[in-house]
């Protein structure tokens, strides 16, 4: 099935602009390597074709298109494959490999853009498009090599706490929202589960950047290990009210089992030192 690349979400002119040249680069007929290159020259076009490089237009544009491309999708693995190759660059796109610049704050605007009023009023279910897009962009996130600032890690935190820690709505017109936020939830297990096990149960993580617990929490401490032992609770007990999240929900139980052994493991090394 080809992605949904027919519509834009809400770009300003020279956003869209650029969402139509990175678009028609993921949909010209060559290798997945080929076109993953002619992306990050494209980008590197339009960061060099100004005094300033752009970020605030180019971000938005990739953060749109990866949230028009659904799991798995060749076109996915082509953009992700497009970042690792600017995050490598040391040069006005990606200054050394430790962020790209102004991308958090495009990010944290886009985020808003979904997370608005309309999608999470209970009393009016987004739509199977809206809900799609979110499970893309969520995906293209989570598989976004090497990076551990604490703002996507944070992203990450907040959406297993979204869809573990609360109440289910008890109307079926919610169903498809809880199954959404709870499929939103696994693929960042999935994906960073080491990263966020450590971000939720690590002293090192400042406690200031862990999002709060919700209601179903209770009084366990936000960052613990009891908190990431309640999600995998949680998510055991789910997996028989969500059948089309049941095979999700056990690959996230793996993921959430591999973070402990190699954190068990490392430790043994540094004993063994």
């Amino acid at each position: 099935m080809d992605a949904d690349l027919a519509k834009t979400l809400d770009l300003a002119h020279k956003e869209e602009a650029i969402f139509k040249v990175l678009r028609s680069t993921l949909q010209y007929p060559a290798s997945s390597e080929a076109k993953s290159q002619k992306l990050v020259n494209d980008i590197i076009f339009f960061c060099t074709s100004a005094d300033e490089p752009p970020f605030w237009e180019i971000w938005p544009a990739v953060l749109a298109l990866g949230s028009c491309i659904q799991p798995g999708h060749e076109w996915q693995a082509t953009l992700i494959q497009s970042m690792r190759s600017l995050r490598q660059l040391d040069d006005s796109v990606a200054h050394g490999p430790a962020d790209f610049p102004d991308l958090t704050l495009s990010l944290a605007e886009h985020w808003q853009g979904h997370e608005n009023p309309v999608f999470l009023d209970p009393n009016y279910p987004p739509e199977t498009d809206v809900l799609e897009r979110w499970k893309n962009l969520n995906s293209f996130l989570a598989r976004l090599p090497g990076d551990d600032s604490i703002f996507f890690v944070r992203l990450g935190l907040g959406q297993v706490g979204g869809a573990l820690e609360v109440v289910p709505p008890e109307s079926d017109s919610q169903l498809p929202l809880t199954e959404c936020k709870i499929w939103a939830g696994t693929e960042w297990i999935i994906h960073c589960g080491r990263r966020i096990f450590k971000a939720v149960t690590s002293k090192d993580s400042p406690e200031n950047t862990i999002p709060d617990p919700g209601p179903l929490l209770g009084d366990i401490p936000k960052q613990s290990n009891e908190r990431w032992e309640f999600w995998k609770k949680r998510l055991t007990q789910i997996a028989g009210d969500y059948p089309t999240t049941a095979n999700r929900i056990q690959q996230a139980l793996d993921a959430m089992k591999e973070a402990e052994l190699e954190k068990k493991e490392a430790e043994q090394e540094n004993m063994d030192i």
